[in-house]
């Protein structure tokens, strides 16, 4: 096809809706990524994360000034959020289950207990005779179906226990709830927040499609022989 260099943009424009050819290379070694500059960041991830909401909104037809950038960053700092509180709240509940035998209670900081420290360990029943042996004090602070929970005071770790030092959380056993019950109030909001911008779904992907469509327009240009009065595709 030929024309003059001022029908360029009209003929790929009718080419791009009839959708049945494939350009080749006029130039011989066109710019793959010509018309990357039309693409929009992050806005197919954010389109994929609101259509995945459980609840949507009533869709916008008509936004003549809907902000693309806007609503993508909404999307995209609300899903990092997200996923960051769902990390923690997996976390948190970790440590209330691991802290939750042992009571309300919160590891003394060093010199709190002038040199010495707590030492924590979760021994099996049976092996709790191993511990008569043992020359610093110790006492069993809690029970259950299979295991002991020990203390052991000492200035250092003991290295004659039968059985590996317990990890806790630093946090007390509310402190850990109290920060559980806020990290889910935050999720709550959080998730009516991606509700209310299921509403720009379409909108959405309306830009993203014409978006798509003008880069690809811009590749195709790539490809075509140009002078300055004409144009040639094949």
């Amino acid at each position: 096809l030929y024309g003059s260099a001022d029908q360029k943009q009209a003929v790929l424009e009718g080419l791009q809706e009839i959708g049945c050819v494939h350009l080749l290379d006029l130039c011989h070694g066109a710019d793959e990524n010509a018309g990357d500059q039309y693409l929009l960041p992050n806005a197919a991830d954010a389109l994929k994360y609101l259509r995945a909401c459980p609840a949507q909104r009533r869709a916008v037809r008509e936004a003549p000034d809907f902000h693309v950038d806007e609503i993508v960053g909404q999307a995209m700092s609300i899903e990092q959020k997200q996923r960051d509180l769902q990390t923690e709240r997996d976390e948190l509940k970790q440590s209330i289950s691991t802290l939750a035998p042992w009571g309300d209670f919160r590891l003394p900081k060093n010199g709190e207990l002038h040199g010495l420290r707590l030492w924590l360990y979760v021994a099996p029943h049976h092996r709790l005779s191993e511990l008569a042996e043992l020359s610093t004090p110790w006492h069993v602070v809690g029970r259950d179906h299979r295991f002991a929970y020990v203390a052991v005071v000492s200035a250092d770790e003991p290295d004659d226990m039968p059985v590996s030092r317990a990890h806790l959380d630093d946090r007390s056993l509310s402190e850990l709830e109290q920060r559980l019950e806020a990290v889910e109030t935050e999720l709550e909001e959080l998730y009516w927040q991606r509700v209310r911008l299921t509403r720009w779904s379409d909108q959405l992907s309306k830009r993203l499609g014409e978006a798509s469509d003008r880069a690809a327009r811009a590749r195709a240009a790539g490809l075509a022989f140009d002078d300055s009065s004409v144009f040639v595709v094949q």
